[in-house]
């Protein structure tokens, strides 16, 4: 804290301004999440989405001048721009020992050529050093690696995005098949949009496995590989279809049937006897009256047709997601509810190498299998870039989790049932209070409170609590522009 307060006196007298109204941010950190959600308000306001938001991080036209400038698209081209997120994450609740968290990334974009841009940053976080999921070097307390490293060349429908990013696929960007909320993929990209059709393809290398065999460290190979075809049904009307595919294994290598962006990979893996894990789904947006945006996601991970031996009752693995967004009600005020439903072993599956994981946590929605969530969100932009607002949620959450042993009990009787959620149900009712936004281009604020009413606590029958928690995140955030010649 005596760092970032310290700096806050210089930032005032060096505030750095942003040029131009282009721009593309990376996904990923709170800060960035914001931002896309600023511009989902501008989006959803004009009554109509574009083929380029389906898929992100994408450039976009609208650049408000009161958004720190840490994307690029905002400096000239003969620039280096340089800049730091000096964050503090504080949290206490009832019973809790209050966390506070600092953290550091360092920053930089140019653009060397038209079309072309490079973004990188390195995270420095205290937080991540007691992950347990976190296999990387450790300094005085803190964690630190290349969150981000890529390059995103843009020239007429093509995109191409190569190095180490995070991404989202769909109308939200939590999604069900590849969500901000994962961890940044060290990958490749490549979309191309051509009328009212636009066609995405992405690899990606995934964290590896190690484990002991026989006294000898094996490791396993994990790739993702996925496509997605977005249509523009109508001038407000969008339909995504996608398909993506986890695979590897000791000594595995990237196939050239998975890099084919063009072929089907289920069909592909069914053929040759493969166990690999292939995720299907559809997902649309419709925005209405320059005020309402509907949206859903539909995510298959298995799902059986046949109903003839007992191997035919597993449960089906699926995903859904449903809402409606909602602006200029009463002029500065949003609306957002959402629904979303994830079965158990969703996600998962009998080989550990092939669970939809990268680092330790999950590349889709970060909800996870076996419950539900019920969301009312109702906001007030104070002005362009700061707002507050109400939160309201119920979630279900059943005894499964990603990383369970993976169990068939539909093979020890027959005609098998699983409820949802399965086992002892913990269900959670959450109202909070929000405020997040920018403060005069260099501090980022976000400030929630709230009461978790808990039943069922950790699953154990009748056990109930309530908590009140409350969370700060500060960043500072400085900028500023070299030239390069």
């Amino acid at each position: 804290m005596r760092l970032i307060f310290s700096i806050l006196v210089i930032l005032i007298l060096t505030q750095a301004s942003a040029h131009g109204v282009g721009a593309l941010f990376p996904v990923g950190t709170p800060e960035y999440r914001f931002i896309y959600e600023i511009i989902e308000n501008h989006r959803t306001a004009e009554d109509s989405g574009h083929l380029a938001d389906r898929v992100g991080p994408f450039t976009f036209g609208y650049y408000h001048p009161s958004l720190p400038a840490v994307g690029f698209g905002h400096t000239s081209a003969k620039e280096l721009h340089l800049g730091l997120f000096l964050s503090e994450n504080f949290r206490t609740g009832l019973n809790q020992r209050s966390r506070a968290y600092e953290s550091v990334r360092g920053f930089m974009t140019s653009q060397p050529l038209p079309g072309l841009s490079l973004y990188i940053n390195f995270l420095l976080d205290e937080e991540l050093e007691k992950d347990p999921d976190y296999q990387g070097k450790k300094w005085r307390g803190f964690a630190g690696e290349v969150e981000n490293a890529f390059l995103h060349f843009q020239w007429r429908g093509l995109t191409v995005m190569a190095g180490r990013y995070a991404s989202f696929w769909g109308p939200s960007r939590e999604s069900l098949i590849l969500s901000e909320t994962a961890r940044p993929m060290d990958a490749l990209f490549w979309s191309y949009r051509l009328g009212f059709l636009r066609y995405s393809w992405q690899f990606a290398q995934l964290d590896r496995r190690r484990h002991v065999d026989e006294n000898e460290t094996v490791f396993e190979n994990r790739y993702f590989s996925g496509h997605r075809l977005d249509v523009r049904l109508r001038r407000n009307l969008y339909l995504g279809l996608f398909e993506t595919v986890i695979f590897g294994g000791p000594g595995r290598s990237p196939e050239l049937a998975y890099l084919n962006p063009f072929l089907f990979y289920h069909a592909h893996q069914l053929n040759e006897n493969f166990n690999d894990n292939t995720f299907l789904g559809v997902d649309f947006a419709w925005y209405l009256k320059g005020r309402h945006k509907i949206y859903g996601q539909f995510l298959i991970d298995d799902f059986q047709i046949d109903n003839e031996v007992r191997g035919d009752n597993e449960p089906n693995e699926i995903g859904v997601l449903l809402g409606i967004h909602s602006v200029r009600i009463l002029e500065n005020h949003e609306i957002r509810a959402e629904y979303l439903a994830i079965t158990n072993r969703t996600y998962s599956q009998v080989y550990e190498r092939n669970r939809y994981l990268n680092r330790g946590e999950l590349i889709g929605h970060v909800f996870g299998p076996d419950g539900d969530r019920a969301r009312l969100e109702i906001s007030r932009w104070l002005d362009a870039v700061n707002r507050v607002s109400l939160n309201l949620t119920y979630q279900r959450r059943g005894e499964g989790y990603i990383n369970a042993p993976w169990t068939m009990p539909w093979m020890e009787v027959d005609n098998y049932a699983e409820p949802f959620p399965t086992g002892t149900v913990e269900n959670t009712f959450r109202p909070a209070a929000r405020f997040a936004g920018f403060i005069r281009k260099y501090i980022f604020l976000d400030i929630e409170f709230g009461y978790d009413f808990i039943g069922n606590y950790g699953h154990d029958e009748g056990r109930n609590r309530t908590l009140p928690y409350f969370n700060l995140r500060l960043s500072l955030i400085p900028t500023l522009s070299l030239p390069l010649e």
